[in-house]
């Protein structure tokens, strides 16, 4: 238990459970007809997982689950559910905080780096909270430029002002560093045959 408690990876596993469990309760709450293939469709998580998340707050008592025809079942939240949300959101809160203040001392050391080494045209992947900061540090140093913003989801998504670019995009910019803020983007580096050991990758979504 002790060894838990001290594992990062235990930590992230932790966090990545609650938050997952927040946004279900929170579609639930917020959609009256909501259904496990819209939580799948609109979470972007697997339809598995999503099953087994469902099955761990219905067995919590947070979710309460009715039948309405033999293929459609209706959520809504119990009493305790509308509890844990609250504590989750408080928890998830401080949580963000924190890694927010984490993000920003990653990013800064990463992007005081880049400068020093004269790697001036740097590449953004992903779309998610961290990819904002690492964007927003790029575009606060005169020095610097941000090429792209690269999302598994392309066109549509902005970053900090800048369309996202499909990850293939990558192969038609020049660019001196890629700062990893999305783990999808090195499982479709990977999926290419290329290295997740290439010098020109920085690494920031990996726990370290």
């Amino acid at each position: 238990m002790e060894e838990d408690k001290k594992s990062p990876h235990a930590h992230y596993k932790s966090v990545a459970d609650d938050l997952i469990s927040l946004r279900i309760l929170d579609m639930i709450e917020q959609g009256k007809k909501i259904s496990q293939r819209k939580i799948t469709n609109q979470t972007g998580l697997a339809a598995g997982l999503v099953h087994s998340y469902m099955r761990k707050v219905i067995n919590k008592g947070w979710v309460k689950a009715k039948q309405v025809s033999a293929r459609r079942w209706l959520y809504y939240l119990t009493p305790d559910g509308f509890m844990e949300k609250s504590n989750l959101t408080i928890k998830y809160f401080s949580v963000t905080l924190k890694n927010f203040r984490d993000a920003q001392n990653l990013l800064r050391n990463h992007v005081d780096i880049c400068q020093q080494s004269g790697w001036s045209r740097l590449i953004v992947a992903g779309d998610n909270d961290l990819a904002e900061i690492a964007a927003l540090n790029i575009n606060s140093v005169n020095a610097l430029k941000l090429v792209a913003v690269l999302s598994v989801l392309g066109d549509g998504v902005t970053v900090a002002g800048v369309k996202a670019l499909k990850f293939d995009s990558v192969d038609e910019i020049e660019y001196d560093r890629i700062l990893i803020c999305d783990v999808k983007f090195l499982e479709w580096w990977a999926s290419r045959g290329r290295s997740a050991g290439d010098e020109r990758l920085i690494h920031l979504s990996i726990p370290q």
